[in-house]
């Protein structure tokens, strides 16, 4: 198996570039780097293909001399086979080389038009207009240990209309920090609640983003979430975590996006034997509200009422 894989990597048109543009339909060249070699970029910007990083503008960058993806935000990087397997059209290299080969019969002509890569902001693809790091959010394992940890920036809005982008950094066995989730992967905010919640036989609350998940957590309730939110997929090893907890109450953003990925979310759940149950804050709204715009327009409440307002809202429908 190993040298058939290392065969379809021989084909002149299996290439770091080619499989970038055959995941993504977005185009691996528009966005040329500095160095240049045989008059053509060694290098070029690119939107990162991990399908648990919804990149808006490039940040990511692939060697077209080493057929090597790497991204400068989420520390995701490796060859053409971990590009795919991280894309999630495969789940191990023997799958990814199968997805590769079956590319192969595809004609140019019959593949989709290609996106051009928007616009960088600056050299690297990263940063905002008058940004500041605004928190940092740390994920551990259930007992409290570190695993990684999330940078947020809020600045003005940039050439895409976000007006906030995140970084996520680990440390080595030997304490070198780097970015990237590292050896452990990516986990679920707050694992300790989850361990509290298995405990003490209690509902965990889950909103959309790590500032929403503290809210929650300010007024003595347990709360999750995953890591970049609305277009993060839920991952299978999760499962173990969630089927700890008696419930999950999960709170939606309200707007269509957020809706949309709080049923995908719902579904997989279910499908794993999670009892759920999604609760829309403001269903008449459609612009994003959420747990901590719920908070905040009640910031002139003590937390004890805040909370006792909050459970008989969500929690003991939650339990009936």
């Amino acid at each position: 198996m190993i040298a058939e894989r290392s065969s379809i990597l021989q084909h002149p048109d299996v290439s770091i570039a080619n499989v970038y543009e055959w995941l993504t339909r977005h185009s691996a060249w528009s966005l040329p780097g500095g160095i240049h070699e045989g008059g053509r970029a060694l290098f070029t910007w690119v939107r990162c293909p991990s399908a648990s990083h919804p990149d808006a503008h490039p940040s990511a960058y692939l060697n077209h001399k080493k057929n090597w993806v790497e991204c400068r935000a989420c520390g995701f990087e490796g060859g053409i086979f971990a590009m795919v397997v991280g894309a999630g059209e495969a789940e191990n290299y023997a799958a990814a080389a199968k997805w590769v080969e079956s590319q192969l019969g595809i004609k140019p002509a019959e593949r989709p038009a290609l996106d051009e890569q928007p616009d960088m902001r600056h050299f690297g693809g990263i940063g905002l207009p008058n940004e500041r790091k605004t928190a940092t959010y740390t994920y551990t394992d259930l007992h409290g240990k570190r695993l990684y940890w999330i940078h947020r920036y809020d600045g003005d809005p940039g050439a895409d209309g976000r007006s906030k982008r995140f970084t996520v950094h680990h440390q080595t066995s030997g304490g070198r920090y780097k970015k990237g989730y590292g050896p452990d992967g990516k986990v679920p905010y707050r694992l300790t609640s989850f361990a509290r919640a298995h405990a003490e036989r209690r509902v965990l609350i889950m909103p959309e983003g790590e500032k929403c998940a503290d809210a929650i957590e300010d007024l003595d309730l347990l709360a999750t979430t995953i890591p970049f939110g609305t277009n993060s997929k839920m991952i299978e090893s999760w499962k173990v975590y969630f089927r700890l907890v008696p419930a999950v109450l999960q709170l939606t953003d309200s707007d269509e996006e957020g809706r949309a990925a709080a049923a995908h979310r719902a579904a997989w759940l279910k499908r794993n034997g999670v009892f759920v149950r999604t609760v829309d804050l403001a269903p008449e709204r459609n612009d994003g509200f959420d747990i901590w715009d719920w908070k905040r327009e009640r910031r002139h409440i003590s937390s004890v009422t805040l909370r006792t307002e909050l459970t008989e809202m969500l929690l003991r429908p939650a339990l009936r």
